[in-house]
């Protein structure tokens, strides 16, 4: 999730900069990911161990890599410029993403079907959204909070517009 959200508030400063829609169709396909793994993991696992399509161990040994992986990042993100230990978290998490793309690379040659249920979700993009939106004549409103922001994009079939806003203003709104 740290990825995505990285990556969706990267996209979401390029857009605004821009206003180039590619950076809002590749902000969107990474909200929609994001949302996909994290709705189908659970399910996909589960369904994967009842059906003998992988060991639970393996499941197990994958939670440990994405497990390790975020704390080395959430580390590296809480560490001061200049740290010694920044070095240590970024060379932490390069070590673990070279043991995460070996053990897809095995997930994906002995156990193809867990290996395709659970990294290739099939996703919509921002143009087929705005196509069906045109042709039933109605409207989407999507959200997704991030670790600091939410993002809002509203697609109807003559406006797209999207919109920011930072989690602790919406919190203390919440609180008040």
């Amino acid at each position: 999730r740290n990825f995505f959200d990285w990556s969706i508030n990267r996209l979401s400063q390029l857009y605004k900069e821009s206003q180039d829609e590619e950076h809002l169709a590749l902000m969107f396909q990474c909200i929609e990911s994001s949302k996909s793994v994290g709705v189908n993991r659970e399910f996909v696992r589960r369904n994967s161990i009842w059906e003998g399509d992988i060991p639970s161990a393996l499941i197990l040994e994958e939670k440990r890599i994405l497990q390790d992986f975020n704390t080395a990042y959430s580390k590296y993100q809480s560490a001061e410029e200049g740290d010694s230990l920044k070095r240590i978290y970024a060379e932490s998490m390069y070590s673990l993403q070279k043991e995460r793309e070996s053990f897809l690379e095995t997930l994906a040659k002995d156990y193809p079907v867990y290996y395709r249920n659970r990294y290739h979700q099939e996703i919509c993009t921002l143009e087929q959204i705005m196509s069906s939106v045109k042709k039933s004549n109605k409207g989407l409103l999507t959200f997704y909070w991030s670790d600091s922001i939410v993002h809002r994009l509203l697609i109807t079939p003559d406006t797209l517009d999207y919109h920011t806003s930072e989690t602790v203003n919406i919190e203390k709104e919440l609180d008040a």
